[in-house]
């Protein structure tokens, strides 16, 4: 409010000295009100150079580098899938290339640390011995199988193995199902034979250990690799 006020009262001041003398506190304010208050930001002052430091961290870690393992289970995975993985999304697919058909989506941000069903004797005693105790990442995916316009949606966990949590069957499709409709119980309910049996059938369709393995792994290059791009994004947007 008062540099607005200044400047607007400053051709008042110039007209006033070319009548009369200019004091120099006048002068001084004149030339205030004129001249244009620049302030840097705060925030420029070090968030640039701490991005820049950790990009650097990431390129001498090799976090980009894939993992040999991870190579291989690629290859494997190749030769019956397709994978779908754009830049700058999080989301990753893969679709089947043989009957039936199967889609695999899952989030690299849904990656979160598989604990294990360790129980606590054995956890003490596995430290003891000097074993590693805590798990590797786990993440969540659906595997839709599809038959005609029909769909059976398994949500579930990869990490060395398949975890099921759920069964969905959808007729119609997504689309043809109501927001109130049954579509499946808590799996942990079913019987062990019938839980062992949808375990069977996903390894059938494909969805077996090894692609478990590749999600979980593939899964954590794949936000080591958005992360470093968001990095690089937010250091030349600051910068």
């Amino acid at each position: 409010m008062f540099a607005r006020s200044l400047i607007r009262t400053a051709p008042a001041v110039g007209r006033a000295v070319s009548r009369t003398t200019a004091s120099p506190l006048a002068a001084g304010v004149a030339r205030q009100a004129a001249a244009p208050v620049t302030m840097a930001p705060r925030w420029m002052s070090s968030l640039p150079d701490i991005l820049k430091s950790e990009l650097e961290h990431d390129v001498a870690e090799g976090s980009q580098d894939m993992p040999d393992e991870l190579v291989e289970l690629k290859e494997f995975v190749e030769k019956s899938m397709t994978i779908e993985d754009i830049d700058g999304e999080s989301v990753v697919k893969l679709h089947s290339t043989g009957s039936p058909k199967v889609v695999i989506e899952f989030d690299c941000r849904d990656s979160t640390t598989d604990e294990g069903d360790y129980d606590e004797e054995l956890v003490e005693a596995m430290e003891e011995a000097g074993m590693e105790t805590e798990g590797g990442s786990a993440v969540a995916f659906t595997a839709d199988v599809e038959k005609g316009s029909d769909l059976l949606r398994f949500h579930c966990t990869a990490s060395e193995v398949v975890n099921i949590d759920t069964v969905e069957y959808l007729p119609g499709g997504e689309s043809g199902v109501a927001d109130n409709a049954y579509t499946g119980p808590d799996f942990d309910e079913l019987d062990e034979d019938l839980k062992n049996a949808f375990h069977e059938y996903l390894e059938d369709v494909g969805v077996t250990e090894s692609l478990s393995n590749f999600i979980a792994m593939y899964s954590d290059h794949k936000e080591q690799q958005e992360y470093t791009r968001w990095l690089q994004n937010v250091q030349k947007f600051t910068s």
